[in-house]
């Protein structure tokens, strides 16, 4: 045992001097396996192989062999006749195969009276042991308890050592790694003690302050605070005495050049150490007061906008509802019935003009999202024929004329903003057909398909809440496409430029087709499709 050999080793010795000394008997250890049900061979040099391996793992019980049954009762058990025995029924064949007669087993005790195992002499003829047979076994048993327990003692001391070990390895190499993390984060972290001296503080501290690491360790921290932010900063490090935990505290702390830059903290107390972290956010700071200044300048300047568009509102709507008035004047007056038409249109311009200069220069609801959209019911057809006569009058100095078709569903009483509508149909008579043809004649058929335009009165009133006013659903189909000298036609819109070439008048065919469907005298420009420019409108919706 001195030597250190492995226990299977001292055992077997053990077991070969106990049977020198009685010549005639056969030896055993049998071990309890870590459950401390099954027995496991400790030792049995002189006994059959093949007796050895059919024990092996045997659970223990009240009937299991003399073995077997001194481990489950933790007592003597003496078999004198195995061949007879009700211990053995269930192994005294293998007992006749090793030509064994006889089987005294004693337990074999560790610390705390535990069983470790059993220790066993085996006769090969009947026997009844004598006292002094009984006291042999038992100092067996103890001597083979000694050489156990001492040996386990050894392996357990053996593992603790290697678990020290390799705990200690565990340790050195935490601390390394988090050494490492300390040193190479860019956070500005440090340790401080009771006395709000710097214990430990990584490289950031350096790099952001100026300090080095060795200038910063064991000395105090409230020096290197701006005076103005002693007061806080002591009180937050009293604070945490008391919460255990502080954040989003900013002070300033010196640099080495003597600027001030603004740390903001995240601390920890644990025990008599406070565990800190600080980051540099004087940029942060910086910005965001940038920020705020430029915004500031930015509502300065968007009330001074509104301002001068509140002074100019009043500046264009006091001119216009002149206008509106002499209009107004005028049609009571007698009038041809020429006259009164234009007046009409004009009237009908001017207060169009006064709406729309209201909503342009009602920046704030407009900024707000909150442009109101009017609902009430109109007459579509006559919205739009009110449109083409509107422009008639130039098309005509200009020998130009309108015809306006208007299928059966862009008639009758809708409910919605007529205003917004004729917003969307102008523009194409407003850039194109009007200030660059010079004569011929312009078709323009317009009918509501695949969408509505509103909804009809008659058919119960469905109020549209899109922004302009209609909802969505004009097809590229249906929208105007101008062929002076001809018909209304409707192919397919593309947008494009005014191609060159020799183009056909109002009563000629000596020109080409123009894409987009559009025909014009010889030696004239030809505009930009009409249908092009309201189909986007359209396609806006």
């Amino acid at each position: 045992m001195a030597a250190g050999n492995p226990l299977a080793t001292v055992l077997d010795a053990l077991v070969l001097t106990i049977e020198a000394e009685a010549p005639g008997i056969l030896c055993s250890i049998l071990l309890l396996d870590p459950t401390g049900k099954r027995i496991t061979l400790g030792a049995g040099p002189s006994l059959p192989a093949d007796y050895n391996a059919a024990i092996e793992g045997v659970e223990i019980g009240p009937n299991v062999g003399s073995c077997g049954t001194a481990a489950y009762f933790n007592k003597t058990v003496i078999v004198e006749d195995i061949e007879t025995d009700p211990l053995w029924a269930d192994f005294k064949h293998l007992a006749a195969e090793a030509s064994l007669r006889a089987c005294w087993s004693h337990p074999i005790r560790g610390p705390g009276d535990l069983v470790l195992g059993t220790f066993a002499i085996y006769h090969r003829q009947v026997s009844a042991p004598t006292t002094d047979d009984i006291a042999f076994i038992e100092g067996a048993a103890e001597l083979a308890a000694i050489a156990i327990t001492r040996r386990r003692m050894e392996t357990e001391l053996a593992s603790s050592e290697a678990r020290a070990r390799r705990a200690l390895q565990i340790e050195r190499e935490t601390a390394r790694d988090l050494t490492t993390f300390f040193d190479v984060s860019l956070d500005m972290l440090c340790i401080r003690d009771r006395n709000l001296r710097f214990v430990k503080v990584n490289r950031a501290w350096e790099s952001v302050l100026g300090y080095s690491v060795e200038e910063l360790e064991g000395a105090s921290m409230l020096p290197l605070v701006h005076p103005d932010d002693v007061g806080a900063t002591q009180g937050h490090m009293e604070k945490i005495q008391a919460v255990d935990q502080v954040s989003g505290f900013v002070n300033r702390y010196r640099h080495r050049d003597g600027s001030y830059r603004h740390l903001e903290w995240r601390a920890q107390r644990v025990g008599d150490l406070v565990f800190g972290v600080a980051r540099d956010v004087t940029e942060r700071l910086a910005f965001e007061a940038e920020m705020n200044a430029a915004k500031q300048a930015a509502e300065a300047a968007n009330d001074a906008k509104s301002d001068f568009l509140a002074n100019m509102s009043h500046e264009i709507r006091t001119p216009l509802n002149g206008v509106i008035g002499v209009i107004d004047a005028l049609g009571r007056t007698e009038l041809a019935p020429a006259q009164r038409e234009m007046v009409g249109l004009v009237e009908s311009s001017a207060r169009t003009l006064e709406r729309l200069v209201s909503d342009i220069l009602d920046v704030s609801k407009i900024e707000a999202g909150r442009l109101e959209i009017e609902h009430r019911v109109f007459d579509l057809g006559k919205e739009c024929e009110s449109l083409v006569e509107l422009h008639q009058v130039r098309a005509q100095e200009k020998s130009l004329s309108f015809h306006a078709e208007f299928g059966p569903k862009a008639r009758g009483e809708f409910h919605g903003d007529s205003t917004r509508i004729k917003q969307i149909l102008q523009p194409p008579f407003q850039r194109h057909q009007v200030h660059r043809s010079r004569r011929g004649r312009a078709a323009d058929r317009r009918d509501r398909v695949g969408g509505r335009i509103g909804r009809p009165r008659r058919g119960g009133v469905r109020d549209p809440r899109h922004r302009h006013g209609v909802r969505r659903g004009l097809q590229r189909d249906a929208v105007p496409a101008l062929q002076p000298g001809g018909h209304h036609h409707h192919p397919p819109v593309r947008r494009h430029r005014p191609g060159p070439g020799h183009l056909q008048g109002a009563g000629g065919n000596d020109g080409r087709r123009n894409r987009g469907g559009i025909r014009a005298g010889p030696g004239q420009r030809v505009p930009r499709p009409a249908a092009v420019a309201a189909g986007a409108c359209a396609r806006s919706l």
